[in-house]
């Protein structure tokens, strides 16, 4: 990911096309380093599966909107061995807890990638959610609304590189940051007087 937040590339829709025209129908995106808001993958999927595992600090995110608000569905991986009783008791509470943020259910599995058990039962979920969102409209209208946001994105990530990429910017750039970081120049101030000298 780089210094890409949202647990992706810059170049993650691009390579996602060109899985599309080598004609693969599946393609998972798998994102790393993925926080609370750090959501930018949603953009660029037509399903949102959040894999979450017992023991690893996520029972406190689950009492939070945040990331559980873009799901599609949950998933609690590991459920074998020992961890099994603490996977299912996690289900059921995120199950419950989601109840009172979201008017409509999500979906909250469990499963073992190493037993490979409830796998079956995740991906019949999934495909079920999708052909549902086909029928109904908003499966085109999530990838409509998807392109819009790329274009927008694009045009925030090229108006950056415009300005930081400017001979005359970079040239006052450790100045401002100075000045900002001292408080001696408010910070919008500052942002201002650099997009002021971009050239068309």
């Amino acid at each position: 990911a780089g210094n890409s937040l949202g647990g992706i590339t810059e170049n993650t829709r691009e390579a996602m096309l060109l899985c599309e025209a080598a004609g693969y129908e599946i393609i998972l995106i798998e994102t790393v380093g993925v926080g609370q808001n750090e959501t930018k993958v949603y953009d660029m999927v037509d399903f949102f599966l959040l894999m979450l595992i017992t023991g690893a600090g996520d029972e406190l995110q689950s009492m939070k909107k945040g990331i559980f608000e873009m799901a599609d569905a949950i998933i609690i991986n590991k459920a074998d061995g020992s961890n099994l009783a603490r996977a299912k008791a996690y289900s059921t509470e995120i199950s419950s807890s989601l109840h009172y943020f979201f008017p409509q259910p999500i979906p909250v599995l469990s499963c073992s990638a190493l037993e490979n058990t409830g796998v079956d039962k995740v991906w019949q979920e999934v495909s079920s959610i999708i052909l549902k969102n086909k029928k109904d409209g908003s499966f085109l209208k999530r990838r409509k609304e998807q392109q819009l946001s790329w274009m927008y994105s694009a045009v925030r990530n090229m108006l950056e590189q415009k300005v930081l990429n400017n001979p005359s910017i970079k040239k006052n750039l450790k100045q401002l940051e100075t000045k900002v970081i001292k408080g001696e120049m408010f910070p919008l101030t500052a942002a201002r007087s650099l997009v002021r000298k971009i050239k068309s």
